[in-house]
């Protein structure tokens, strides 16, 4: 599928079977299957399954791509960090994270009221609105695979964290050992790698890498839109991983402080 001389057939693919994974289960979990906990959030309980190997997905295009970006980081001039790439998986993780996100998350944070948050919603929107801009100009496709996967790989226990919440399926993780463990597990790796990929290497590609790129964009005489844009957006996102650190920190500390004994 060709759009504005791009092909888009990745996007397209990528977020019909996200889309329709998600119809399905939510449908499975509604109305086909016995009734049992999934009857609870069909469409939030869907969302996770889709969202689990996605981030997969996501995380291992990313990571070795941004992996061989670093190896040339000091060999590559500020021009060709920003404006150029032949990275063919840089170029599939933008399509994808585009095709996802218009196809499936922003539609099912919309229409799924578990799902709804205006932070989150505003999130989907501005990627959304980054990926034709990248793809088009091409800009910053550089830095792509660190913004586009490898910090998804945080988000791989978050998906079966969130789903064990008390306000989801936590009462199940109480009443069967397993997805007691299970619990466990995602909450302390989840913990672990948010605070190490979103919490300081995010913030440190980000100050380090990008915005100085960004600066010397501005420096070298280039249209201060985009440049200006992407500072302000990177910003955002990282004042936004910083808000959600400290959230973490402050779940994390919670839940470690020791509880009162009870009065007989």
């Amino acid at each position: 599928m060709e759009l504005f001389g791009e092909d888009f057939t990745p996007a397209v693919i990528a977020g019909s079977v996200c889309a329709m994974v998600h119809i399905v289960c939510a449908a499975l979990f509604a109305y086909v299957l016995p009734d049992g906990p999934w009857r609870k959030y069909p469409g939030f309980l869907a969302h996770r399954v889709v969202a689990l190997p996605l981030m997969v997905v996501l995380g291992a295009i990313g990571t070795p791509a941004w992996m061989r970006s670093q190896q040339m980081v000091t060999t590559t001039e500020r021009f060709e960090r920003v404006h150029e790439s032949n990275d063919p998986a840089t170029i599939l993780l933008v399509q994808v994270v585009l095709g996802t996100q218009i196809m499936w998350d922003i539609p099912a944070t919309v229409l799924v009221p578990s799902l709804y948050s205006p932070v989150m919603l505003v999130h989907h929107l501005v990627l959304a609105a980054l990926c034709p801009f990248v793809m088009f100009t091409p800009y910053v496709m550089f830095y792509v695979p660190f913004y586009g996967g490898v910090i998804e790989i945080s988000s791989i226990p978050l998906v079966i964290y969130t789903a064990l919440r008390p306000n989801r399926f936590g009462e199940y993780a109480r009443k069967y050992a397993m997805l007691g463990l299970l619990d466990k597990v995602s909450t302390y790796t989840f913990v672990l790698l948010f605070l190490l990929i979103r919490g300081f290497y995010f913030p440190f590609v980000t100050l380090v890498y990008l915005l100085p790129d960004m600066l010397g964009e501005l420096m070298a005489g280039m249209p201060p839109l985009a440049p200006c844009s992407t500072i302000v957006s990177s910003i955002g996102f990282m004042l936004l991983q910083m808000i959600w650190g400290k959230e973490v920190v402050v779940g994390v500390l919670a839940a470690a402080r020791p509880k009162p004994a009870a009065l007989v």
